[in-house]
């Protein structure tokens, strides 16, 4: 458990990665509600694109304005609630959905004005599809497709990069977009698939300044447990209990070296 006696380890000079307690129990669930998430939008976005069948031209409007419209139905929601999952106390991680009864705090207004600026990107990354999405009839059935691809891909690249934010400790990689960019390429191509498409536990792995932020956060606890003299042994397993991956903790007390 992450107690305030933990926390007190912790060099003034490090990222606090809080998240890294209990990180695969967090992970788990940030997992089902991205999925739960993409479920939802992709299937709200076959109904708009058909409705596009009654606009002339309507197909490529019905999918700007969906992307747009999803954003406080779809990203501002589950932002927030993946946040509430990653900055849950360790013993609270399970009632952390619950406890988030809508759009509350700042993991709400992490992409509240971020989607806008890539959706003309979405468009374009489509590429023919968008064209055909223009013709009548044809175009609003073909959209209605389109748009649960690009619901499902978005609400997973979306997700994906809040759960970078948090296991960065609450700092985007570099930047908004840059963090965007890392989770785009986690994801993938734009498809309709609505399940698994990232793993979350091997975010770290993936990128550098992530594992980086990890090891040093834990590293900090460890060193400060070596000068009070407890055994590696003691230190592994207290760390361990606290639900940081075992990987993390050995990389960690392997950086510390012979100290």
């Amino acid at each position: 458990m992450a107690t305030a006696t933990t926390n007190a380890m912790i060099s003034l000079n490090t990222v606090p990665v809080t998240a890294v307690y209990g990180l695969e129990d967090r992970n788990r669930m940030v997992r089902v509600v991205i999925q739960d998430y993409a479920v939802c939008h992709a299937a709200a976005d076959v109904a708009v694109g058909l409705a596009g069948l009654f606009i002339p031209g309507g197909g490529l409007a019905a999918m700007a304005a969906s992307i747009a419209g999803q954003v406080p139905l779809v990203y501002r929601p589950m932002a927030a609630k993946i946040s509430a999952i990653y900055q849950a106390e360790p013993n609270e991680v399970t009632d952390s959905i619950v406890q988030v009864g809508g759009i509350v705090g700042a993991g709400a207004d992490l992409v509240a004005d971020f989607l806008s600026e890539i959706a003309g990107e979405l468009i374009q990354e489509v590429g023919s599809g968008s064209l055909l999405a223009a013709l009548p009839v044809l175009g609003s059935i073909f959209a209605a497709g389109l748009d649960a691809a690009i619901g499902a891909t978005l609400t997973w690249r979306v997700g994906t990069m809040v759960s970078i934010y948090w296991q960065n400790g609450g700092e985007w990689v570099g930047d908004r977009r840059t963090t965007y960019e890392i989770a785009r390429r986690l994801v993938g191509k734009i498809s309709p698939t609505v399940d698994d498409r990232v793993s979350l536990d091997g975010i770290a792995q993936s990128v550098p300044q992530v594992m980086q932020r990890q090891i040093d956060f834990v590293k900090s606890m460890a060193r400060t447990l070596l000068a009070a003299e407890t055994p590696r042994t003691m230190i592994r397993d207290l760390l361990i209990k606290q639900g940081i991956p075992i990987d993390l903790v050995d990389l960690a007390l392997g950086a510390l070296g012979s100290l």
